[in-house]
């Protein structure tokens, strides 16, 4: 049986190569150097609201875009960022935080 990491890696380089080394969210370079900026797989549709865990849902994504998508579906995601992007956070924590306990109250 392969390594789930291995596996892991494997899909994510391709998937970066596949994007030209881009988020597919915010077309930003993935920087290693930069946390908010390594690259990671996310699914467009999230398993919670019926996506599959398939190769087709499948997207190399920064982790700041990763983060503030959360749960999101890709639609509604890019719904709301589409003429915000010039707000999205560099760190998105404190964003999250707010949002957080607006929830909860």
């Amino acid at each position: 049986m392969a390594n789930r990491g291995n596996t892991h890696k494997k899909w994510r380089s391709r998937l970066v190569r596949a994007q030209n080394g881009r988020c597919y969210y915010c077309s930003r370079k993935f920087d290693e150097d930069d946390s908010w900026l390594h690259s990671t797989v996310d699914h467009m549709q999230p398993l919670c609201l019926g996506g599959k865990n398939t190769v087709m849902n499948y997207v190399a994504a920064c982790k700041r875009c990763n983060v503030l998508k959360g749960n999101e579906g890709y639609k509604s995601f890019m719904a709301f960022w589409k003429n915000a992007w010039h707000m999205m956070p560099d760190d998105p924590r404190e964003m999250i935080s707010q949002m957080m306990k607006e929830n909860r109250e």
